[in-house]
């Protein structure tokens, strides 16, 4: 069974891969529920408008 740590790895692996295609601001439909809420509750994207979300560096 996947730790946590490997559940947020996992997520940011797919930011990542959005960041790396130059994509800036992450509509919901790049990636699934899961993975946004996860990377939203650790503080790695931030909701600037209803269903876009941008990705930050975690304080």
């Amino acid at each position: 069974m996947p730790t946590p740590q490997d559940k947020l790895a996992e997520s940011l692996a797919v930011l990542k891969k959005l960041q790396d295609e130059s994509i800036v601001a992450i509509h919901t439909k790049n990636m699934t529920r899961t993975h946004w809420e996860r990377l939203v509750k650790s503080g790695f994207v931030k909701e600037v408008m209803k269903g876009w979300y941008m990705g930050l560096t975690p304080h």
